[in-house]
Formats: structure tokens, sequence, C-alpha cells
């Protein structure tokens, strides 16, 4: 996705783990070693606040931050400036073709009476299968 943008450059990759105690670790490293950042996007909004603490510290207000969950704080954060966006990923849309593959397997419904995991849609069959 990045390749599209060949002047986005994409400055680290390293995991937060969900832990915002190791986020602020590498916030701290990443804002002494990059003098410009211009955003960053963290896949939960906790990490993201955590990261936004340690640059506020720093005086590095100025990156563009995203999360992802739109939880009540981050909504907030978005209102007041602190955060630029957040998104809702709701766990149904997440999770809910996993439950309904268990219940195919399972039998359940009308699906599970025809017996197996139906094919996904938009799946390309190779010749021969």
């Amino acid at each position: 996705m990045v390749k599209r943008y060949p002047k986005v450059e994409v400055l680290d990759t390293t995991p937060g783990d969900w832990d915002v105690t190791k986020v602020a670790r590498i916030w701290d490293t990443h804002l002494t070693k990059y003098p410009k950042i211009s955003a960053a996007y963290f896949h939960n909004d906790d990490m993201a606040l955590a990261a936004y603490n340690v640059m506020r510290a720093k005086g590095r207000t100025d990156i563009r931050i995203g999360g992802c969950d739109a939880m009540p704080p981050a909504l907030q954060a978005v209102q007041d400036g602190r955060m630029h966006a957040t998104v809702r990923n709701p766990s149904c849309r997440i999770h809910g073709g996993a439950i309904m593959a268990a219940r195919r397997r399972r039998g359940g419904g009308r699906e599970g009476r025809k017996g197996g995991i139906p094919e996904a849609r938009n799946h390309r069959r190779s010749g021969g299968h």
C-alpha cells in the first residue's frame, strides 16, 4: 500500500504489542532518533495515547497520530486535537466469518446441512481443483 505513495517514508515498524509501557519506550527512542516525524498510526487507541504522552513531554505534539478502536478517550482526544483520527473496527466484522464457519461446520442452520465450510467468495480456483 505504501508503495503507491513514493513520498511517504516509513521510519519504523516496531510492534507495540498493545503494551502502553513498551510503546512509551519505543516512542522515547523514536523521538530522539528521528528529528522529523509527520504522522504515526497505532493499532490501538491506548497505544496512540501513550505515544502522545511521550510526544507532549518532548514538545513534539506536531505529529499527527491515528489509532484504532474509537474508544471514548480517543474520541475525546480527537475532539481536543491530541489525535488526528481514530476508527472503529467492530469485533462482529472481524470475527463474524469465523463464527459462521464454525456454525456451518457443526451443522447448524441450512448451510450446515449441506456439509462443510463454504468456499470463500472471490476465490479464484486454479486449474484441476
